[in-house]
């Protein structure tokens, strides 16, 4: 994939991220606590649940799937999970995971305040891998992760 083409399936990437209808809920109630730890969604249901195709070593986090596509295929998928946990418990499970998959968290960054804050993270690994991960609060405080995976379209730094 040529530089003009990975940059403007970044770009579809990240419009697709801001167009996904995840907005921080104005409800300022404190988060509750988890239901359960946060695990990683199980193989079964990934196959099932996820866009054909979706490289099945990139951490997924367990939930319900709201949404579920490939913006390009072989290069670029998207999908949302609604979870039971808080915004900050699902931004530190997938900050580790990818972690451990050998991914680095090349940006974080916070908009909003206190509970209604919205945490997007943008994940590197190897030579043009990049996975952005934004998690907001629903209006009952759990989060809701809205991830768009591309191969091949990051540039090398």
């Amino acid at each position: 994939m040529g530089p003009r083409r990975s940059a403007a399936v970044l770009v579809a990437v990240v419009a697709a991220l801001a167009l996904s209808g995840c907005t921080p809920a104005l409800d300022r109630r404190p988060e509750p606590r988890s239901q359960g730890p946060a695990r990683p969604m199980p193989y079964a249901k990934r196959r099932s649940d996820l866009p054909t195709g979706f490289p099945m070593q990139v951490p997924v986090l367990d939930g319900r799937v709201t949404r579920a596509l490939v913006q390009h295929p072989g290069a670029v998928w998207l999908y949302d999970i609604e979870t039971s946990l808080t915004v900050d418990a699902a931004v530190a499970w997938y900050r580790d995971a990818y972690t451990r998959a050998d991914w680095t968290v090349s940006a974080q960054s916070a908009k909003g305040m206190a509970q209604a804050r919205a945490v997007t993270l943008d994940l590197r690994k190897g030579d043009g891998a990049q996975s952005l991960v934004r998690v907001t609060p629903t209006k009952d405080a759990r989060a809701m992760v809205s991830v768009a995976v591309g191969l091949g379209v990051a540039s090398s730094q």
